[in-house]
């Protein structure tokens, strides 16, 4: 019995010398960017290996042939198309590290996707000069600081995607001038400040989904523009003052959520037009009108039933009414909150 309990220790001793020799030789091995000159600019390549040194490309998920093949569209994630890196996706990858300024290199990027990772430090602003860059995603990470403003160049941005991080500060006005964008993901972060007026300019847009922030002022009326628009979700936030009559008029809304902020005053009577919103549980579980935990109005006699708003608002969001609570709760110190 010992003699076989020694040798299965000398047979796993032997398999962790080969396997660590192996991962020696692969950090070690000699991968020259000038190899793969035929296949995507060097600038490329070397900005390639930049995102892989500084998120520990050793140890992703899955790093297939990333610094071993001498053709970059061989790597895991990487797509290029006509000689140029044209998407980037690492999603759920064990990414570990910060983003790496080197990726504005990649002149024809289209998708850049690194959600689901554990992605820390702040969003270079650099990225700004990627022109042909159509989607960005970044959610569900760690990272930090603000959002570059300089986002507002990026003329042909679809999908901007930085939900569930630790961004704070304000969203940028400049985003306003993006009117490509149709997706506008930025809730479950620390952004603060006022919603900026100029969102009202995308015209494109068909999700924009602010929700468990800590912004703060009045709805901008200006959000009543945005005509395509099929949710909005401002959940949680300190949003106060009236609700916008405006927002009645995006008749393409199939889901609203307001709840959980500090909105006074009467539910507009515009939102009797808001005939696509779902109802109960039909928006993919969800209502499609969440107006609890604010301070509106609860009409007299609500619900009356010779009252179109009333019989609107009580199809939709059928226990509003009893949740108009926020008073005593907006008077206790925010540090107990």
């Amino acid at each position: 019995m010992k003699s076989l309990l020694s040798l299965m220790v000398i047979l796993l001793i032997s398999a962790a010398s080969i396997s660590a020799a192996a991962g020696s030789t692969r950090a070690d091995s000699a991968f020259s960017c000038a190899d793969v000159m035929d296949k995507i600019p060097i600038g490329e390549c070397e900005a390639l290996v930049a995102l892989y040194l500084s998120t520990n490309g050793m140890g992703w998920t899955d790093d297939t042939n990333w610094l071993v093949s001498n053709d970059p569209g061989e790597w895991f994630g990487v797509t290029v198309y006509s000689g140029y890196v044209t998407e980037l996706h690492l999603d759920n990858n064990n990414l570990v590290g910060s983003l790496p300024p080197q990726l504005a290199s990649l002149g024809m990027l289209q998708v850049l996707s690194l959600r689901s990772n554990q992605l820390s430090g702040g969003i270079p602003a650099a990225y700004s000069t990627l022109a042909e860059l159509r989607d960005l995603d970044l959610a569900f990470n760690q990272l930090s600081g603000s959002i570059p403003p300089e986002f507002g160049i990026l003329a042909n941005l679809e999908e901007l995607v930085l939900n569930s991080n630790d961004l704070s500060g304000s969203i940028p006005a400049e985003l306003g001038q993006v009117t490509t964008l149709t997706g506008l993901y930025m809730g479950d972060n620390l952004l603060s400040g006022r919603i900026p007026p100029e969102l009202g300019a995308l015209s494109n847009l068909t999700a924009l989904a602010l929700y468990v922030n800590q912004l703060s002022g009045n709805i901008p009326a200006q959000l009543g523009s945005l005509s395509k628009l099929e949710s909005l979700n401002l959940n949680q936030n300190r949003l106060s003052g009236k609700i916008p009559a405006s927002l009645g008029a995006l008749s393409t809304l199939r889901m609203i959520i307001l709840s959980d902020n500090y909105l006074v005053g009467d539910v507009p009577s515009t939102f009797i037009n808001l005939v696509n919103l779902a109802d109960p549980g039909q928006y993919g579980g969800l209502d499609g009108l969440y107006l609890d935990h604010n301070i509106l109005n609860v009409p007299p006699g609500y619900p009356d039933p010779e009252n179109p708003l009333h019989v609107f608002l009580s199809q939709k969001d059928t226990d509003w009414q009893s949740s108009q609570d926020h008073f005593l709760f907006s008077l206790l110190p925010l540090v107990w909150r």
